[in-house]
């Protein structure tokens, strides 16, 4: 497995948090859900980084910040509070 896709991330988010008797139903949901993540970002990316009037170093500022922003809810989740 790569990694290099949308499907690879979420089976790696399947193998390390979905409990193995998962319904269905939670699994369509947490697809669903992965996804439409994935598109809000692409959806930022495409829409606010692209933009001619944005710079590098502003696109490159936006990029940290939402890592930063995934980061700290990575933490909240390995602390249980999220």
């Amino acid at each position: 497995m790569s990694f290099n896709t949308i499907a690879e991330q979420y089976e790696l988010l399947l193998k390390a948090a979905m409990p193995a008797n998962a319904s269905q139903v939670q699994l369509r949901k947490s697809k669903r859900m992965f996804y439409a993540g994935a598109g809000a970002v692409l959806n930022m990316q495409l829409h606010t980084i692209a933009a001619p009037t944005m710079s590098e170093t502003a696109g490159v500022q936006m990029l940290d910040g939402l890592h930063k922003e995934v980061a700290a809810f990575m933490r909240e989740v390995q602390a249980g509070r999220a």
